[in-house]
């Protein structure tokens, strides 16, 4: 709601962006842990849809996570928290591992589901 009491206006997602679809450098995945920097907590100076993510992530959280607080597309999350960590406003709390499992062991739960 607006001031005036007139239902406030969706903002659309490339505007939250700046009209960009990918992140800067920085790659972040759904289930990496992110929690808000002193500095995140305290700025005033990002656009609101930045200082709602900094504000659900003053406690850690994925970035599926605060998504789905925020009601953003994941893409849009992922380019705004690139952002925020670019800036320093946002540390990883605990990154997703990148690696594949072992070939061995899924071979192995491959066997163990045929068998059922």
């Amino acid at each position: 709601m607006r001031d005036d009491g007139a239902p406030a206006r969706p903002v659309a997602t490339y505007v939250m962006t700046g009209g960009r679809t990918r992140p800067t450098r920085v790659r972040v995945l759904p289930d990496t842990v992110l929690c808000a920097t002193e500095a995140g907590c305290a700025d005033t100076g990002s656009v609101s849809e930045k200082r709602a993510l900094l504000a659900d992530l003053r406690r850690p959280l994925s970035l599926a996570e605060a998504a789905a607080r925020q009601r953003l597309p994941i893409a849009v999350a992922r380019v705004l928290v690139s952002d925020l960590l670019d800036d320093r406003l946002l540390d990883v709390h605990a990154q997703a591992r990148l690696d594949r499992p072992d070939p061995e062991f899924m071979k192995k739960v491959l066997h163990g589901l045929q068998k059922l």
